[in-house]
């Protein structure tokens, strides 16, 4: 009788075990098929409302960060309890490390999207900064407050005091902006005048911008850097492709004398070169004022311009009605500004179609005195060359007038002892003296 018992309990306790197994592998594989379903229809869910939140521009940052929190709350992949700790850990360091970017100054991929916010772009930037080219490097301090910053609220306030010292950092930049400018500047003139024979059209560029500075300094050193550059044929051309004759032209109108002194010398070194006259034809009325009414540099360097723009005949007519004033500074004026004045009237001698003219120009009747100055070997050289130029087509025209003219100049000093001057000269021990004194002494021949 109780082994049958012990029989029918062991029956009863294997049939327990038996449906409890069952009835656990029923429930897991129940509660599997469940909790993917319900798993798959929120992703949906929370997918598709973060896709509107993305189309929509108005969306509140805050809202679309607790979404986002969400999402990767539900759809992350199963891990241990360490591994999720490790990486809450890593993501807290990360946050307080990232850098808060105003809409300002921020990349402008992100511009109209939810995501410009500074919580939004801190954490696609690198700790270092280097992908923002137009933000400063964080300072140390900026760095320690931000480990405090556990809330939105703090962020912001820290936020719009970072960017109230940005804004007054920049307008202090900006104010001293042209004095580092000006530094520089004067650097970079000191390098170029040293090798001035090497310019590029970049820096060509540099120097005619240079001309439009209010700093008066940066002007004449930038000019006077022309002037040194302009003595090699191939900056010349690239002076003269560029806008630089019309910013000279401009300063010759200025009124500080060392401006016009520095733009008068940089026109007279590049127009040396042929191609050149026609760029400066504007500025020979302006050159000639400043010849006529100017001080004695002034006036000698305006005459140097002038004649090298007269070795083209177009820029006679321009000065052919100031010949009296030059005849005049190449009688009474100084050393120099007598030399300066021959040169243009030998300069424009050479041109036979207005020969005519200069013959009816008034002169001072005492003009030839200076060949009675045989120590002035220069003067008296490209006097005698002007004479002989002119007297050479004098026989072909009778003065008329009753004004001490050039042509009437050379009849009178036919008449008179003055040959006898020509003569010495003729035998002078200097090739060139003799040659353009013989020249003369044969011009007045004919004539009488």
């Amino acid at each position: 009788m109780a082994s049958e018992d012990r029989f029918f309990v062991e029956k009863i306790a294997f049939c327990s075990v038996l449906c409890a197994g069952f009835a656990y592998a029923g429930y897991s594989i129940v509660t599997k098929i469940c909790f993917k379903e319900t798993k798959k229809k929120d992703s949906k869910f929370s997918q598709a409302n973060l896709m509107k939140l993305l189309k929509t521009e108005a969306t509140q940052t805050e809202e679309l960060m607790k979404i986002r929190s969400m999402i990767d709350d539900r759809c992350i992949s199963p891990k241990s309890v360490r591994e999720r700790v490790n990486d809450l850990n890593l993501s807290e360091r990360l946050r307080k490390n990232s850098i808060p970017v105003s809409p300002e100054v921020k990349p402008h991929s992100f511009h109209g999207s939810p995501w410009s916010s500074p919580l939004g772009c801190a954490k696609y930037l690198s700790v270092s900064c280097e992908n923002i080219s137009t933000r400063q490097c964080p300072s140390p301090d900026f760095k320690e407050k931000s480990k405090f910053a556990t809330s939105q609220g703090t962020l912001e306030v820290e936020l719009q005091s970072k960017l109230s010292k940005l804004k007054l950092s920049e307008s202090i930049s900006q104010q001293m902006l042209p004095f580092q400018e000006d530094v520089i500047t004067l650097k970079t003139l000191s390098n170029l005048q040293k090798t001035p024979e090497k310019m590029t059209t970049f820096e060509v560029k540099n120097l005619v911008h240079l001309l439009q500075s209010v700093n008066e300094e940066i002007v004449v050193k930038t000019l006077y850097t022309i002037s040194n550059c302009a003595a090699f044929t191939a900056n010349q051309e690239l002076l003269c492709d560029s806008e630089c004759p019309k910013y000279l032209r401009e300063l010759l109108l200025n009124h500080s004398e060392p401006i016009k002194i520095a733009v008068t010398q940089a026109i007279s070194n590049i127009s040396v070169i042929d191609g050149s006259h026609r760029y400066f034809q504007s500025h020979i009325p302006i050159i000639l004022t400043n010849a006529i009414n100017g001080r004695e540099l002034l006036k000698s360097l305006s005459l140097s311009a002038l004649s090298n723009l007269a070795l083209d005949s177009a820029s006679h007519k321009y000065i052919l009605k100031h010949v009296h004033h030059i005849s005049l500074m190449a009688r009474n004026g100084t050393t120099v500004v007598q030399l300066q004045a021959l040169r243009l009237l030998v300069n424009l001698s050479c041109n036979k179609d207005i020969i005519p003219l200069l013959l009816m120009s008034e002169v001072p009747s005492d003009m030839l005195d200076m060949l009675r100055k045989p120590h002035e070997r220069e003067l008296v050289l490209r006097l005698l060359t002007f004479l002989a130029n002119i007297a050479t087509f004098a026989t072909h025209f009778v003065d008329g007038s009753s004004k001490p003219t050039l042509l009437s100049v050379l009849y009178h000093f036919n008449k008179t002892t003055e040959l006898s001057d020509l003569a010495i000269l003729i035998n002078d021990q200097d090739e060139d003296l003799s040659f353009q004194a013989k020249r003369l002494h044969d011009a007045l021949l004919r004539i009488s």
